[in-house]
């Protein structure tokens, strides 16, 4: 499993932060920035991309625009995930922990 480096927030053709009215409208850039692969398998995404919020939109904790907590998945891993309550010990939160070297990136 590889870590997952987050990107800047995107800025559009006059360099100011870009900004959207629908998380799907991060799709192009988060391929841009990690790739076509699910975030939490490493599964490559050919056809079945899904923009994940890595805090469920249901918790409203945060804003589901921000750009901080989108990552890309695969169907299956983004509905295992779900609307779960989330913590470090029930998910893998791949821009926290580098699996392969078990340690906390942040």
């Amino acid at each position: 499993m590889r870590p997952i480096k987050r990107c800047l927030h995107p800025v559009d053709k006059a360099g100011n932060p870009k900004i959207v009215s629908d998380y799907k409208d991060w799709r192009l850039d988060l391929i841009h920035c990690f790739g076509a692969y699910c975030a939490y398998c490493n599964d490559t995404l050919a056809y079945e991309l899904n923009v994940e919020h890595q805090v469920a939109q249901s918790s409203r904790e945060v804003n589901p625009l921000a750009w901080d907590n989108l990552l890309l998945s695969c169907g299956p891993c983004n509905w295992a995930k779900n609307d779960a309550n989330f913590t470090l010990e029930s998910h893998y939160f791949p821009d926290i922990i580098d699996v392969k070297r078990n340690k906390q990136l942040i």
